[in-house]
Parts: structure tokens; sequence; C-alpha cells
């Protein structure tokens, strides 16, 4: 009984109660639909990060990520290769022959990272594939041929089939060369790592440089969940200590730093909503607790308990929350599941995105939890919120209070 007359009290001044419905609805909406674009970019650099550069795990030989010699391959690389199969999650792996060369044209020259696969396997771990926007990606049978990115691709003015000379050096230290031509033209999220990254066959770059049959200087593990990599790193690094073992939070400490920076981003957000809910309701019942002090007074003279008028303005202000609140988080999460499944699209700066490593189409995203979440804070809040103008209420005397005006 006492929410019914608390939610019949709201509509007394139909107004007001809907500009403050109104002004919560719209703040809530404009603070989670940021969050879920955020979010979303986020989510969308470290997927497309994990999934065309660097993996979920890297194993490497220890000191190669520093000095890049070519001599420093993976040893034991079969019992690696079987061992990261039984790792919880196991999804695929791929072992790449990693090699600092120069690419040339006719016109121009500069470093690139070369890599060299084995097609069927690369094509499990690594999304290279699927962003050829020129000509076709690596098979076993293409000696001789390169893919390269889109954005390297311009800075060395060549162009499908064109040839590129690749200088590299061997495993005794002799400088060599070889010349490629160009099968596909790829172009990722990332127009950094499409200047300075090249692939070729894992058996061409071995002819070129003398190394072993199955020499490796990286292994790429694909996990199911790559939130669990880290976990699936600590097991293989456990196994092989000798060895370099990395989680993509380790290999890409800027992408680790991009996750923790957004989860420091919604917390601040949340506090910063939930305290404009805050002074929002407050200033709003302070208000209606001024224009019924006669009222207030009336039912403490004929027997309120001040108990019970503590708990009606609290009721009152707990639904006013409760009701902008759920009108806000549905509004948000409707727009964010409309927008999540289309894209939101920023073509119009798609080059500078692409520098940073971002796509032009953004999906906002964000978990129930946090829906979960954000409910109960609301909750919070409006209990909160209700304390101060229910305490100003009971500090009334009915007999002053019944003669105001």
């Amino acid at each position: 009984m006492l929410f019914s007359i608390a939610w019949r009290n709201i509509w007394r001044s139909p107004l007001r109660s809907l500009i403050v419905l109104l002004a919560v609805c719209l703040g809530l909406f404009g603070g989670v639909f940021s969050m879920a674009f955020t979010n979303g970019m986020t989510l969308q650099r470290i997927h497309s990060a994990i999934a065309a550069e660097v993996a979920d795990i890297q194993v490497h030989a220890p000191g190669f990520l520093k000095k890049g010699d070519i001599i420093d391959t993976v040893p034991g690389v079969r019992e690696v290769t079987a061992y990261v199969t039984t790792l919880p999650g196991f999804s695929c792996s791929s072992g790449r022959v990693r090699i600092n060369a120069m690419a040339s044209s006719a016109t121009t020259g500069t470093g690139v990272t070369l890599y060299g696969i084995v097609p069927a396997e690369e094509r499990r771990v690594s999304a290279i594939a699927d962003h050829l926007v020129q000509g076709g990606y690596l098979t076993d049978e293409s000696a001789n041929r390169i893919v390269v990115g889109e954005k390297l691709a311009h800075k060395l003015k060549v162009r499908l089939h064109s040839k590129i000379v690749l200088t590299l050096q061997e495993v005794d230290g002799t400088i060599t060369g070889g010349a490629f031509r160009i099968a596909g033209i790829y172009k990722t999220d990332n127009s950094t790592f499409d200047e300075n990254t090249v692939f070729a066959l894992a058996a061409d770059v071995r002819f070129l440089t003398g190394l072993p049959r199955e020499a490796v200087q990286e292994i790429a593990v694909r996990i199911t969940d790559s939130r669990a990599a880290p976990a699936a790193a600590a097991l293989l690094r456990g196994m092989f200590p000798s060895l370099d073992v990395k989680s993509w939070k380790e290999s890409s400490p800027d992408l680790a730093l991009m996750e923790s920076i957004m989860d420091y981003m919604m917390l601040l957000f949340l506090v910063i909503i939930l305290a404009a809910l805050a002074f929002g309701i407050v200033n709003t019942m302070l208000m209606a607790i001024l224009e019924r002090t006669r009222e207030f007074g009336m039912l403490m003279a004929i027997g309120m308990t001040r108990l019970r008028l503590f708990a009606m303005i609290m009721a009152e202000t707990v639904l006013l929350s409760v009701t902008g609140g759920a009108a806000g988080v549905a509004a948000s999460a409707a727009a964010i599941a409309y927008f999540g499944g289309r894209g939101i699209s920023l073509s119009s700066v798609s080059r500078g995105l692409s520098a940073m490593g971002y796509g032009a189409l953004v999906y906002p995203q964000i978990d129930l939890s946090f829906y979960i979440l954000l409910s109960l804070l609301i909750v919070a809040t409006g209990v909160a919120s209700s304390v101060y103008p229910a305490l100003r209420a009971l500090r009334l005397q009915p007999a002053r209070a019944i003669r105001s005006t």
C-alpha cells in the first residue's frame, strides 16, 4: 500500500516527474551507449590484433625477440607443437619462420618482417587470408610468391604480380636475396602492420637462408577464449621453462593497457552517471518536500509515524529512480542491440583510425553483467538519494508545518 501511495504522489506533479524521468533516461542512455561504443572499439582492436597480428600465444627461443637472430629457432618444435594441442581451449597452431628483411622494388625499398608460413596451418591461425583485397592467398604450390599489405604496395609503388626482391641474411651471416612475385595484397585495420609485414612460403625462406627443414622462430597458438590466454601460456611456460612463452597481453602490452584503461573508463562513466542521477533526484525530492510541507505536517498530526513518513518518501525516490533508470537501460539496450548488429560507420575518419589500428566500422558492445550491475546501482543510488530529503521531512514540527504557506 505504501508503494501505491508513493506512486500516486509522484504523478501529482506529472510535468515535473516526466521531466525528471526524461532527464534520467537520456542521461543513462547517453552514458551507457557511449560506454558500449568505446568498449566496442577497444574489443574490435584487440580481436583484430589477435586474429591478424599476434595470436593468443607466441612461443620463441630465449632472446629471439630482443636480438631477432635467425639462428634462434625454437628447440624441440615437434614436442612443443604436440603439447599445445593439450592446452585448455586449444584451437590451432602454426610454426613460422620469422626474419627481418629488406623489400625492394624498382623504385624504392624498406625494411619488413618476413613470415615464412605453411598456408594450410596459417589460414587457421591468422585472418590475413580473409583480408585480401587483390589476388589470392598462398598455396603449397605458390613457389616464389609473396603476400604483401596494401600500404606496403603503395609505398613500394608495386601492384599485383609485380616483382619484389627480398634481401635477408643466411644462417652463416651471408647476405642473400630472392625475387618474389606478388600473389596477393591484403588490408587489415592496422596500416602500420600492413606496411611492415609480408608472407611467403616457409620452404622458400628456408631455402634462401639455409635453415633446417622444420626450423621455426615462432609458434603461434590460438585458443577458443582469448581471455584464457594468460592461463594457457602459464601452463605452456611451466612445461617448457627454457622457452619464451607470451600471451597476447605480454606480446602486445599496448593491447593489455587498452583493456585495463577501458575497465577504468567504464567505472568512471558509472560514477559520473550515478552522481548526476543522485543530484537530480535529491533536488527534485527536496522541491517536492518544500511544496508539501503542510501535507506532511497534517499527516504527522493525524497519527502517521515518522518512520512511515520516512518510508513513504524513500519509496517515492526509489520509484522515481527505478522508473527513469529502467527506461534509460531499456533504450540503451535496444540501441546497442541495433547498432551492435549493423555497426556504426566512421569512414570519414577511416585513414586516421587505420593508422592507430582501429576499423572504420564500430559495433557497440557491452556485457549482460554490466546491465545487471547498473540496475543494482540505480536502485542503490535511489535509496541513498532518498535519505537526505526524508531526513529533512522528519525535522518538520507538525504544528508549525500546518501553519506554513
